[in-house]
């Protein structure tokens, strides 16, 4: 609501170079009025703003004239009231919205969501939508010990979750501990095999190995234990970490039909648009039929902002469907083995990034219409998997 209230009293934006600033800055503060949102801007000019009364006071103080190379900017309603020339309508207007805006203050208008995680933020959303979190929930109602609870039992990557209430908004700071990460993760844990191998090389910085150069494992067999057997102190638990190097072979298979069928777009479409606030949608058309056969749908939001300034809990929603046809599509068996091998690169990519490739062995053959293409890739990998130990 600060935002709000700020631009319906009226602000001005003075920028100067950053020494005729501090010069005006200095000025206020020797004679005690009141500045805020001191900013340096990309071009090197440094900003500030001042109220009515404080810019008054400073035009007191500069008697009339402004720093040299300074610029001031007027904002708020007043402003925008004498772009309209006063027209009674924008004010009735401009009002009747204050007020609205105002009413809604006791509810959620936006959530921002941070934190380096892999969950997506439509997962996180949709986590807190069945709990109570949402754009246009009753603030009073929202219970945010629970949210942040249940964020951590329904997403098994987050390690903990905060919730908390700024005003009209939800900020949510979400964080995800795996691993690899080395930080904050004390449970104990072993590393095991992630798939069958032939040990190269062992890197240890936690738990007791279990296996040595040369040996075959297979995929689950532990390779670092956390579990360590003191004379002194009998068995205690710790987490193992590091890396286990592996001669090892990855295999990927892929099918590709020499016939299909593949999606056209036709360049048809139909579009509705709604208005959503806070969770409330309002349909701005009446007949909502599709004619089309085969479409696909795309979805957009956009948020409004009150004079380009404050954002709104209130969406202009479109909904876009965009029709298509199929057609056949053949291929020689040469084109479909090139496009198999293909996806099996974009398939193992992420596997074989940090991996020493020391053989590829590919096959391919014609198989009910088909080309099925094989590919064995022998490589020194880490097949380090770590895994908790679960305490009775």
């Amino acid at each position: 609501m600060g935002k709000i209230y700020e631009y319906i009293r009226g602000y001005y934006t003075i920028r100067a170079s950053e020494n005729g600033a501090r010069h005006a800055m200095n000025l206020l503060m020797e004679n005690a009025v009141p500045f805020y949102n001191v900013k340096t801007e990309q071009d090197g000019m440094t900003s500030f703003r001042l109220d009515g009364k404080s810019f008054r006071k400073y035009l007191s103080l500069t008697d009339g004239h402004v720093i040299d190379g300074e610029s001031v900017e007027r904002s708020g309603l007043f402003s925008v009231a004498l772009k309209y020339k006063m027209r009674v309508g924008f004010f009735a207007g401009a009002l009747l919205f204050a007020a609205i805006i105002a009413a809604s203050s006791l509810f959620i208008w936006d959530i921002n969501i941070m934190g380096e995680v892999t969950v997506s933020e439509d997962e996180v959303m949709e986590v807190l939508r069945d709990h109570g979190v949402y754009i246009g929930a009753y603030i009073p109602n929202v219970n945010t010990a629970e949210a942040e609870v249940r964020l951590v039992i329904a997403l098994n990557e987050l390690s903990s979750a905060s919730v908390n209430l700024r005003g009209t908004v939800a900020e949510v700071i979400v964080r995800e501990e795996t691993a690899k990460d080395g930080v904050g993760l004390s449970s104990p844990s072993n590393i095991v095999a992630a798939r069958d191998g032939m040990i190269e090389t062992i890197e240890v910085m936690g738990g007791i190995p279990t296996v040595k150069r040369g040996q075959i494992v297979k995929e689950g067999q532990i390779l670092v234990s956390g579990v360590i057997d003191s004379q002194a102190v009998g068995y205690r638990l710790v987490r193992s970490r590091g890396n286990v190097y592996a001669r090892t072979t990855m295999q990927y298979s892929e099918t590709v039909p020499l016939k299909y069928d593949e999606k056209e777009m036709t360049g048809q479409e139909k579009t509705f648009k709604s208005i959503k606030f806070f969770s409330k949608k309002i349909n701005l058309f009446s007949n909502n039929e599709i004619s089309f056969e085969k479409y696909d749908t795309i979805e957009e939001e956009k948020r409004i902002c009150l004079f380009g300034k404050i954002e709104l809990p209130v969406f202009i929603c479109t909904k876009t469907y965009a029709e298509y046809r199929l057609a056949q599509t053949e291929l020689t068996e040469e084109q479909a083995a090139e496009k198999a091998y293909d996806n099996i690169l974009k398939k193992s990519e992420n596997d074989l990034k940090d991996a020493q490739i020391l053989n590829r062995y590919t096959s391919k053959e014609l198989v009910d219409g088909a080309v099925v293409v094989k590919c064995d890739v022998e490589c020194i990998a880490d097949i380090a998997k770590e895994v908790i130990i679960q305490e009775k």
